[in-house]
């Protein structure tokens, strides 16, 4: 059995991690193929939808994996939607896609499920997001562009004044803000899940920066957490349809709520090596190998069905 695997990247992607899951992916999969999107185009003609990669139509990919950013947001959740007619077993959907790149959609779906959450805010006029960021959470807060992603775009606002600043250039950029209720933890926990698997990591930012971003200085280690905070990260993603994402968890009083899923989560290789990407890659794997194999007991079904409608026949007559 040949199983071949569609890796999707952004245009702008991190090589160590395309790379790590390449050299995972070749000693599974019969082939590999990796596409950036912007080698990529999505082809409409005589009713019958192609992707086209340097040109020329791919297709009979057994698995595809999308590892997507927010950027060329209009032209990837297209895409996402395109790999929705074909056969291939994607992990990820354009519906996890829309709502995890937006942070107050992502909290609000998660309110309504009764998972915990950070209180937010959600506003785009200057005037009235200080009113309400005043009244409802006072000093400090969590100030997140929606537009923002990897710890960018999102600021620690200490007083009345910096707000003012802050929003006078959100303001003129037209961005959307969403501000959070701020939590003075300088760790929070990123709970990998990976189909019914969860791995979790304890993230501790520097002392210089509130984020607790690897990509912006913070240290990673495993851990182990309690059954309940692995229950919800698995009841988050099942919420999304999402097989592999991250959901990641901060101090809010004595518990901890969500602060938000990554639909493209980093692996934090520096620290956990290659543990992620082999756990994903194996997975997608061993997930395609049982739907191959649902199909070939199916198709077994319904041959033998056929035989013993014929061998009835015969007897018959």
């Amino acid at each position: 059995m040949s199983l071949k695997l569609l890796l999707l990247a952004s245009r702008r992607y991190k090589r160590a991690t395309i790379k790590g899951l390449i050299n995972e992916a070749k000693d599974l999969f019969d082939e590999v193929v990796f596409a950036p999107i912007n080698k990529l185009a999505i082809d409409i003609r005589n009713c019958e939808l192609k992707l086209k990669y340097k040109g020329k139509p791919i297709s009979n990919f057994d698995v595809c994996y999308p590892r997507f950013s927010a950027e060329n947001f209009e032209f990837k959740s297209a895409l996402l939607l395109a790999l929705e007619s074909f056969e291939c077993y994607n992990p990820l959907n354009l519906r996890a896609y829309l709502v995890f790149n937006h942070k107050f959609f992502t909290t609000k779906k998660l309110a309504e499920a009764s998972l915990p959450i950070i209180p937010s805010s959600l506003s785009v006029a200057a005037d009235s997001s200080a009113k309400i960021i005043e009244k409802e959470f006072g000093f400090p807060v969590v100030v997140k562009l929606i537009s923002g992603s990897a710890g960018k775009g999102i600021i620690l606002v200490r007083d009345k004044k910096q707000l003012k600043s802050i929003l006078d250039t959100v303001n003129l950029f037209q961005d959307v803000i969403s501000a959070q209720q701020y939590s003075k933890s300088r760790e929070d926990i990123r709970c990998y899940v990976i189909g019914e698997e969860v791995i979790a990591a304890k993230r501790t930012s520097p002392r210089v920066d509130f984020r607790a971003n690897v990509s912006r200085g913070a240290k990673a280690e495993l851990v182990e957490i309690p059954p309940l905070m692995e229950n919800i990260a698995l009841r988050a993603a099942r919420l999304f349809d999402a097989d592999i994402c991250a959901v990641d968890f901060i101090r809010y009083g004595e518990d901890y709520a969500i602060i938000e899923i990554n639909f493209m989560p980093g692996p934090f290789a520096k620290f956990l090596g290659n543990k992620i990407l082999s756990k994903i890659v194996n997975y997608l794997h061993r997930r395609v190998s049982a739907r191959i194999g649902d199909v070939i007991v199916s198709d077994m079904h319904r041959f033998i069905r056929k035989l013993k409608d014929i061998i009835s026949k015969e007897v018959s007559n």
